[in-house]
């Protein structure tokens, strides 16, 4: 995984999900490490995006807490290893969105997004029953405002800002 493809925000999400693995005592980081980042990140787009998807950012939380408190814990040695596959292979499609979408960085809105529907295990379940979709995604600007009607998001540039001027289709037969 090259870093250097990622906005400042998704890497500021990778980071917390390893500092968060590491403090819960667990070998690997996940996929719920990475959606518990995104949700608790500070000036990032995904708090107030989900929020506005009708998602209660409180019980996210505890939900992902539960289930990572429920994981095994490794005693001794710096914690958090390595990525599991599952993690490896967000990453990887969310690069791929990216890429098809020919957006030169991934963002914390392509991780979102790939969370939906290809992570699987208990993310997908936990945001599904949160009322959180891809088309509800896409259907939303990455300010959280509703984008006009049309499928589209707006992505946001290497710090991680919202690009207000310029969005992607990522509707059915769009971008995603």
């Amino acid at each position: 995984m090259r870093l250097d493809q990622f906005t400042v925000k998704a890497q500021e999400a990778i980071d917390a999900a390893r500092r968060q693995a590491v403090e819960m005592g667990h070998q690997a980081i996940d996929v719920e490490h990475l959606l518990l980042a995104l949700v608790e990140q500070r000036a990032g787009v995904i708090p107030p995006l989900l929020q506005k998807l009708g998602s209660n950012l409180s019980q996210l939380r505890t939900q992902l807490t539960e289930e990572l408190t429920r994981r095994p814990k490794v005693h001794g040695g710096g914690g958090a290893e390595y990525i599991t596959p599952r993690l490896q292979k967000v990453l990887d499609a969310a690069l791929q969105e990216a890429t098809h979408l020919k957006d030169q960085y991934v963002s914390t809105e392509h991780l979102l997004l790939v969370m939906v529907d290809q992570a699987g295990g208990a993310v997908e379940r936990i945001l599904k029953e949160a009322g959180v979709s891809k088309d509800g995604i896409c259907a939303m600007g990455a300010d959280g405002r509703p984008a006009s009607g049309r499928r589209v998001i707006g992505w946001t540039d290497v710090a991680g800002l919202p690009l207000h001027d310029t969005g992607h289709d990522c509707g059915p037969g769009g971008g995603g």
